[in-house]
């Protein structure tokens, strides 16, 4: 059940940037489905480590569920809030920036909730064993 929700979370975030690519302007499709696959680099690495520990160890998956469930809606909330926010004064500006910076700061975000969740998760193995 939290894979389906996630996965609809970062589907959702694809429209959402894909609508914002062009409402940017980006150019061809093929700009505006780089900024997508931007967008969905974080929110499915997030996914897919949380689906990996899920298998391998089911009992101590829990804090990689709530990084992935944290990165995508950190996405989801993003895309949303810029796919809403309007059209960019002037194509010439810096205010298409947040295209390219803000799934930059997303996949690192992620990874430190990966790492997070990693040491999260360890303490939570070894503390069992003691």
């Amino acid at each position: 059940m939290h894979l389906k929700i996630q996965c609809i979370l970062i589907l959702m975030t694809a429209v959402f940037a894909a609508f914002n690519g062009y409402e940017e302007q980006l150019g061809s499709v093929g700009n505006i489905g780089t900024a997508v696959i931007y967008a969905l680099v974080a929110g499915s690495f997030s996914v897919v480590v949380h689906f990996i520990a899920h298998k391998l160890l089911p009992k101590y998956s829990k804090p990689y569920c709530v990084t992935a469930y944290a990165s995508a809606l950190f996405g989801f909330i993003g895309f949303v809030y810029y796919a809403s926010n309007g059209k960019a004064d002037s194509l010439e500006s810096a205010a298409h920036m947040h295209v390219i910076v803000f799934p930059i700061l997303h996949t690192m975000l992620a990874i430190l909730l990966f790492v997070a969740a990693t040491i999260w998760g360890a303490v939570l193995r070894f503390n069992r064993k003691v």
